[in-house]
């Protein structure tokens, strides 16, 4: 009879076991029981093996029952401890896997947040800005208005040469100026969207048009692969025909300074989100976490004024999108630009 009770608790776990998984899964995570409701289970499993050689012991040391009997509950004895010792190993090699999976969610988790967190800072460092720098390029463009108006006066009147050379360079340096707080004024996005449906291939396609005469002169070759057809999304297309040259141009820059190579853009679509790859061999990047940074440029003095890339940031963000800088295991760098479909 006392084989019974080690029979029935045996199948008893089994059978909670798998119940209780089933009950897990459509438990909300609120009224699952934790803590002591969890203690106690274990405890009794703990004894139910332990117990098995102190039984095993008894029957060969105490128990007066024939020799017959005696071996028989020592077989079952040696076959209920195998069975249980299975059972732990099984269980340990489960929790062994929970426990690695656990541990790739939680790293997953972990970058997914310092990505969000760097987004945000980046987002609300991108907002700030753009209020400094809206007041500052509003007062800096009234006067440049005017000194440009002033130097185009002189250089049309009867001036000698020397003096029309310097009103030629003032209204040079004049125009840069202008180009630059144009940029000031993209970045702190003061120019409204105007969206509506748009192909993303073929805004690519222009824009590699654009620039195949600059490939050709910096020993560069730009390849252009698209995945399937992409679905259209709502976006001004100016803006991003703006944002691909952009980092079409970088590219090619990149590839200059390596001495030639090719510029991969390369299109899918996941999850709802258009994904464009802008990826080169060339030098890479320095520092990719800051290079959507304002005024922030790896370029010789007078070369860039550091505000393309970000306000490429601002335009792919009020298109509630997202643009990434990654370099490359092997060589290079890779810009990704990601839209939501329509």
């Amino acid at each position: 009879m006392y084989d019974l009770p080690i029979d029935t608790a045996i199948a008893a776990f089994g059978a909670t076991g798998f119940a209780g998984k089933t009950l897990l899964a459509h438990t909300p995570p609120s009224q699952r029981h934790t803590g002591a409701m969890l203690f106690w289970p274990a405890r009794v499993a703990m004894l139910s093996v332990l117990s098995t050689p102190l039984l095993a012991c008894w029957i060969a040391f105490i128990s007066a029952a024939p020799t017959r009997v005696t071996h028989f509950r020592l077989f079952v004895s040696l076959l209920a401890i195998f069975i249980a010792a299975a059972l732990v190993f099984l269980k340990q090699s489960l929790l062994d896997r929970q426990l690695v999976s656990l541990l790739t969610r939680a790293n997953a988790s972990v970058e997914n947040l310092q990505r969000v967190q760097s987004q945000l800072v980046q987002t609300e460092k991108m907002a700030a800005l753009g209020q400094l720098v809206a007041g500052a390029a509003h007062e800096i463009n009234n006067p440049l208005t005017a000194i440009l108006g002033y130097a185009e006066l002189l250089t049309s009147s009867e001036l000698a040469e020397a003096p029309r050379s310097h009103a030629a360079k003032i209204i040079e340096q004049a125009r840069r100026t202008k180009s630059l707080v144009n940029d000031l004024l993209m970045f702190a996005q003061e120019h409204p969207t105007q969206r509506q449906q748009v192909h993303v291939g073929a805004i690519l396609n222009s824009a590699v048009k654009l620039r195949e005469t600059e490939a050709v002169a910096k020993n560069a070759y730009i390849e252009l692969r698209q995945r399937g057809e992409l679905p259209p999304i709502a976006a001004d297309g100016n803006q991003l025909l703006q944002v691909f040259l952009h980092l079409i141009g970088n590219g090619l820059d990149a590839l200059h300074e390596a001495g030639g190579g090719i510029l991969k853009i390369t299109t899918q679509l996941d999850n709802g989100n258009v994904l464009i790859d802008f990826s080169d061999n060339g030098t890479g990047v320095k520092q990719p976490e800051r290079i959507f940074d304002p005024f922030y440029t790896t370029k010789p003095v007078g070369k860039g004024a550091g505000l393309g890339l970000s306000v490429c940031y601002g335009i792919i963000q009020a298109h509630k999108g997202s643009i990434t800088c990654t370099n490359n295991p092997d060589a290079g760098a890779t810009f990704r630009v990601s839209l939501p479909v329509s």
